[in-house]
């Protein structure tokens, strides 16, 4: 038995379980409790294959993770079955192989997979496999798309900019006759 030295499921980074770890039943019921709460309270999240991820790499995906406010937990496939199914998220975890990790937001629907896109570009182990986007999957493509978005304040930058251009086009309009009747007048008085 490979051992961990506690089980989170409270804490907002579940521990890594290794595929020969026993659990008993009621931790494992306390896991999928806690993973349905998550799954329930989620706005978007990455499914990715773990098989392969070194430690060192795991632990810098998490510190990335918590950093931003998501959850990164590497769980057993059948553990995150349960919980996709009584979360009632419609996710097809089972064609996938060994561990799966999950990551889950719960502020803006693109953090999470902007961190999985970043972090799967410099780790080539690391495979997403899925994402979750208001309790359905979508597709690895759709992943990358949804990371390829700007956070909500620069979008809401980007519409204040677009709200406010035409007043400024037409501030400096008015600006410009103001301007150029003053220069007509210091011409006309230079002349005299």
């Amino acid at each position: 038995m490979v051992g961990i030295s506690s089980i989170c499921v409270n804490s907002a980074v579940f521990c890594l379980l290794a595929e020969k770890t026993m659990l008993t039943r009621t931790q494992k019921k306390e896991i999928v409790e806690s993973l349905t709460q998550k799954l329930k309270d989620q706005t978007s999240g990455v499914l990715l294959s773990a098989q392969g991820i070194k430690v060192k790499d795991s632990e810098e995906l998490r510190t990335a993770c918590y950093q931003d406010h998501m959850d990164f937990m590497v769980i057993k496939k059948k553990l995150l079955a349960l919980a996709l199914e009584q979360a009632n998220v419609a996710v097809d975890i089972m064609p996938m192989t060994g561990l799966v990790g999950v990551a889950l937001g719960y502020g803006e629907e693109v953090i999470p997979a902007k961190v999985l896109s970043k972090f799967a570009k410099n780790n080539k182990n690391v495979i997403i496999f899925s994402g979750i986007l208001n309790d359905a999957a979508i597709t690895p493509a759709q992943v990358e798309n949804l990371a390829k978005l700007p956070d909500m304040d620069t979008m809401r930058a980007m519409v204040l900019g677009t709200l406010n251009a035409p007043v400024t086009s037409f501030v400096g309009v008015l600006q410009a006759n103001i301007r150029n009747f003053v220069f007509a007048l210091n011409q006309i008085a230079a002349n005299k």
